[in-house]
């Protein structure tokens, strides 16, 4: 292994443990940072669903209100207080929804929260409509559906409760140590609500003056049970759990509000009703009492959130802050790291491993390779400066040979190809043409002779020269090569004579091709010395190896016969090869014409014929 090499493999490692530990360390602090965002993100979410949760809750009471005083000497003002009610909720559900909705697209585990809301807000809608339809009545009847209404109200209240314990255990989740809390804010909110159940199962006892009927009994009873109970669960959260000032305060007067004076009151109420004694109170007086100590436990729910917000923004940003400042740790070492390995590379290792690359190359004749520059004038300086002057010499060496090279290429080129048309020559087209009738023998395939020659050649050199006959001869070679098939050959045979051999191609098919050569050229306009345009014909004489044989010069000579025939029948047309028995093979080598030696190229009509073709003309 070269210095270059293991140089490279040791900064590779190098970089790649640095880049492994840079990159663990930056996904980690990101890691934190997303779930510290997504953690605030679901707390500020619970704050809006509890929020909409005691809108509801608030709006159970003016409900209340116009549907049992319908007749009382102030409904105008109970039907204000319920629109404030509605429009509160109201509020309170669209900053609920605000981003849910949205979110639970992107995120399907946010579906459950989105449902929950949804079926929530659906169901407050039907009752409000039912509200709204019991108060228009005037009779007595409506009364029997006040309960039920009140229950639907409760009822969805109750399915908020899925979207506050799943926007709660994702807060939890993201701050463990904010449990207390969390959890805290989530059971003062069902305090309250459990309260104002409690508050409103009591009221319509203390508004008839009578005893409790034996389902108001129970209700008050169970709803007495789980106030009591999520007074401990709350105690068991917040004891050990050590908030704000606002979190001990809110606490406080929790304690001596609803569990204080508003307990003693709501003792009082069930002792009456359960012996038929008088109420201490009446029921506008119960309510201006009782609210505001359920009112407390909003009050903590509020600082509690405030407190775990507060914390849970601390941590947002610290993740922030601690993501920041490894990433530009992270920055600072890998630039370090890349400086440090870009030093020893340029001093130390490219100097020494370019100039043994280049010795190496001009050992083995390449010449591609930068020579570095001389940093100083030092013996390194001298060993590179003798290295570039060997270069330049091979260099040297080396163009003579390609221009060597160039020159044979040429020479072949030119003789094997025409140098007018720029088809293949006569005796380029025998060599290749006997390689493709091998080929044909071997593997069993057909091919076709295609003799082509310009009708009245002799006339249009007659009469527009020379120039102008080289250039029909050039349209006409064009067409051919444009026309015929890859792996095809075309060749000028000799003056205004053209043979193509198409492989794999019977006598039927040879036929068409030459048909369509043969109209391609009578497309074929050449422009005059006087500024006109005069067409092309020619006669086309066709033979086939599948009837004719496999030697070259029979196929030839039989098509040459048939190109005769259609000269003789008029002209512009495709004439094909009469089967007779091919003559037995016979080696022989193609003629050498004079075109095939290097020289000038025969010129339209210059060519000398053979007497027997003189004429075709």
């Amino acid at each position: 292994m070269g210095l270059n090499a293991l140089f490279r493999w040791l900064a590779a490692g190098l970089a790649m443990v640095v880049l492994a530990l840079v990159v663990h360390a930056a996904l980690h602090e990101r890691h934190v940072l997303k779930q510290a965002e997504d953690g605030l993100q679901a707390l500020q979410r619970l704050r809006r669903v509890l929020s909409a949760g005691e809108m509801l809750s608030r709006e159970r009471a003016p409900s209340f209100a116009v549907l049992r005083d319908v007749g009382h000497e102030s409904p105008l003002r109970a039907r204000e207080e319920l629109m404030a009610a509605r429009l509160d909720t109201d509020r309170a559900f669209a900053a609920a929804t605000a981003d849910l909705a949205a979110l639970g697209e992107e995120d399907p585990s946010y579906r459950r929260v989105v449902t929950a809301v949804d079926r929530a807000r659906l169901l407050l809608d039907e009752v409000r409509l039912s509200v709204d339809s019991e108060v228009s009545r005037q009779d007595s009847s409506r009364s029997a559906h006040v309960a039920r209404d009140i229950a639907r109200l409760r009822e969805a209240h109750a399915l908020l409760e899925p979207a506050v314990a799943d926007l709660a255990g994702r807060a939890q989740r993201a701050y463990p140590d904010l449990t207390p809390p969390l959890q805290g804010a989530v059971l003062a909110a069902r305090l309250r609500e459990v309260g104002g159940l409690l508050a409103a199962g009591l009221r319509p006892a203390v508004v008839r003056g009578t005893p409790f009927t034996p389902e108001e009994d129970d209700a008050t009873h169970l709803q007495l049970g789980r106030l009591d109970q999520l007074r401990e669960l709350l105690d068991s959260y917040l004891d050990g759990y050590r908030g704000t000032d606002a979190v001990a305060s809110a606490r406080q007067q929790l304690r001596h509000g609803l569990f204080g004076r508003g307990a003693a009151l709501i003792d009082q109420i069930v002792e009456a009703g359960h012996h038929g004694g008088p109420y201490p109170v009446d029921a506008l007086r119960f309510g201006e009492l009782i609210v505001p100590d359920l009112a407390r436990a909003f009050d903590l729910r509020n600082a509690l959130l405030d407190d775990a917000e507060r914390q849970a923004l601390a941590r947002r940003n610290a993740a922030r802050l601690d993501l920041q400042v490894m990433a530009t740790l992270s920055l600072v070492a890998l630039s370090a790291l890349a400086l440090g390995l870009w030093l020893v590379h340029r001093r130390v290792v490219v100097p020494l491993s370019q100039t043994a690359r280049v010795i190496h190359g001009l050992a083995e004749g390449r010449h591609d390779l930068t020579v570095p520059e001389a940093r100083a004038d030092d013996e390194i300086g001298a060993v590179l400066g003798a290295v570039r002057a060997m270069q330049k010499v091979q260099i040297l060496q080396q163009t003579m040979e390609e221009e060597r090279a160039q020159l044979i290429t040429q020479l072949s080129q030119l003789s094997n190809t025409d140098g007018l048309t720029g088809l293949l020559n006569r005796r380029a087209f025998f060599e290749q043409a006997e390689r493709e009738l091998a080929t044909a023998q071997r593997h069993g395939f057909h091919l076709s002779v295609v003799l082509l020659d310009v009708d009245h050649f002799k006339a249009i050199n007659d009469s527009y020269g020379h120039g102008v006959g080289d250039e029909a001869l050039r349209a006409v070679a064009s067409t051919l090569a444009a026309q015929i098939r890859t792996g095809d050959l075309a060749a000028r045979y000799g003056g205004e004579e053209f043979v193509l051999l198409l492989g794999h191609c019977d006598a039927a098919q040879a036929f068409k091709s030459a048909e369509r050569l043969r109209e391609a050229v009578s497309q074929l306009r050449v422009a005059d010395p006087l500024g006109g345009a005069f067409a092309l014909t020619a006669s086309l004489g066709v033979a086939s190896t599948g009837q004719h044989g496999l030697e070259l010069q029979h196929l030839l000579s039989v098509a040459d016969a048939a190109m005769y025939r259609a000269k003789r029948t008029g002209r512009n047309r495709v004439a094909g090869a009469e089967p007779a028995p091919a003559p037995p093979p016979a080696p022989m080598s193609p003629p050498v014409a004079p075109a095939a030696l290097p020289g000038p190229p025969p010129s339209a009509g210059g060519g000398r014929l053979p007497e027997e073709l003189g004429a075709k003309g």
